[in-house]
């Protein structure tokens, strides 16, 4: 072994033993530390309601279009974000060769930019119970409108529903969460 490795060799044993508890007792704790900024809590406001159902638009074609306005909500910060969940029954009659209907939902007449916020039916299932689950990220403080919009692929339908057995009060829910 050569010289240099023996002296790193008896360095390491050295260095290893002077920082055991033998070495003496630790000192008294040190003074408490400044006391950090308040942090801010990340849910800021919660808004339920049922939206008013048993709404349709006749014909349904490629170009997405409202079904109705379901309600309004005030956003209380701007750097916050919105989630919305909207339970409903969704509905549509299947025709002119249409393989899915999308229902999407909006808040003042705009897409989310994060994610889809979309329900799609097929033929086989034309009828369904679903949540339709959106994040809306850059939404200014203050008063917006939630809609839901529908589209057609490959072809067209009618009457798609939103609620299409009036089961208003048992079925219609939005739920609207701000947070930081």
């Amino acid at each position: 072994m050569s010289k240099f490795k023996y002296v790193l060799l008896a360095f390491l044993v050295a260095f290893s033993f002077s920082c055991s508890p033998e070495d003496g007792k630790d000192g008294p704790p040190g003074p408490q530390g400044e006391q950090g900024p308040q942090g801010q809590d990340a849910f800021i406001n919660i808004t339920s309601f049922t939206p008013t159902g048993c709404q349709s638009v006749p014909n349904v074609n490629s170009d997405y279009q409202k079904i109705t306005d379901l309600g309004d909500f005030t956003k209380l910060e701007n750097s916050s974000f919105v989630e919305i969940d909207y339970q409903t029954n969704f509905s549509v009659t299947f025709d002119g060769g249409t393989t899915a209907v999308v229902y999407q939902l909006r808040v003042d007449d705009n897409a989310t930019t994060l994610g889809k916020a979309t329900v799609m039916l097929k033929p086989d299932s034309n009828n369904l119970p679903a949540v339709i689950h959106g994040v809306f990220p850059d939404l200014a403080e203050g008063a917006h409108t939630i809609s839901v919009w529908v589209n057609s692929v490959n072809g067209t339908a009618t009457d798609a529903y939103i609620d299409s057995g009036c089961f208003n009060n048992y079925n219609n829910n939005l739920i609207i969460k701000e947070f930081m």
